[in-house]
């Protein structure tokens, strides 16, 4: 019951409502494409315009607490990574990563934030991803899956 009170809370705010107006519009369809070599995948939930959606539920989504878990979570890399998905899927650009977040508990507040291509944020997502992703061919290329360095486990003393 409280699923559906949220969906109808999401889809009740008049931006998200904007957002999702235009007809054509593709929703949770999975998107393959090649980073650093290597094949990605994702699955939007919804891509329309010049804009990819992800709903977000958290246990506040007001600002003051929910960027810091987005920047916690890796929501911007995630936001990266599907825009430059879902450009070389479709073959055109993608512009904004939209993600409307809800409240888990009432009154199921509803906050739309949106990362914009080209920004500070989006570059340093994309450059951490590269990152990752050439880190993940090396080691896919060489069989070394071993940690960079091993941190000796001491159990300090009891006081």
């Amino acid at each position: 019951a409280s699923q559906a009170l949220t969906l109808e809370q999401v889809m009740a705010h008049p931006v998200v409502q904007r957002i999702l107006a235009p007809v054509d519009k593709i929703i949770e369809q999975p998107v393959r494409w090649q980073e650093q070599g290597l094949w990605c995948k994702g699955k939007p939930d919804v891509v329309v315009v010049d804009d990819v959606v992800d709903l977000k539920t958290a246990a506040d989504p007001r600002p003051e607490v929910w960027l810091g878990e987005a920047a916690r979570w890796g929501f911007g890399r995630q936001a990266a990574l599907y825009l430059n998905g879902c450009t070389a899927a479709y073959g055109r650009p993608y512009r904004n990563f939209i993600f409307p977040v809800v409240g888990k508990k009432p009154p199921h507040l509803v906050y739309v934030y949106v990362a914009r291509d080209p920004s500070e944020s989006l570059k340093l997502s994309r450059e951490q991803n590269a990152k990752d992703l050439l880190d993940l061919a090396e080691r896919i290329r060489s069989g070394d899956w071993g940690l960079p360095e091993i941190h000796p486990f001491e159990i300090p003393a009891w006081r």
